[in-house]
């Protein structure tokens, strides 16, 4: 299991740098190499990435929402316990909680 944030998944449907390795993580994902999981807030990260790129228009959005939702992506509900180990590492490492959205699903 691979844990990505939105950074990953936005280069899926806008060609920028790094495209080409994301699309391999999600070819890698659909062959059903390797399985990904994504924290709840990279949905509407995405949207909201999608809805401001000037290529993009509502219908686009809404394609990419739905070619998104039959990728069957493991989607991680925040918890009272992922955000509690949040706030440790947060102080220990003196680092936003934010940064971590994509890291403690694997902890």
């Amino acid at each position: 299991m691979i844990v990505l944030d939105t950074s990953v998944i936005v280069k899926w449907y806008n060609k920028e740098e790094g495209t080409d390795k994301a699309l391999k993580i999600q070819k890698s994902h659909i062959q059903g190499e390797e399985k990904i999981s994504v924290p709840d807030l990279m949905l509407y990260e995405l949207a909201n990435a999608i809805r401001f790129s000037p290529a993009n228009d509502l219908e686009e959005l809404i394609a990419i929402i739905d070619n998104l939702s039959k990728l069957k992506l493991n989607i991680i509900l925040p918890t009272t316990d992922i955000i509690k180990e949040a706030g440790r590492i947060s102080f220990r490492y003196k680092i936003s909680i934010f940064m971590m959205q994509s890291i403690l699903p694997c902890l």
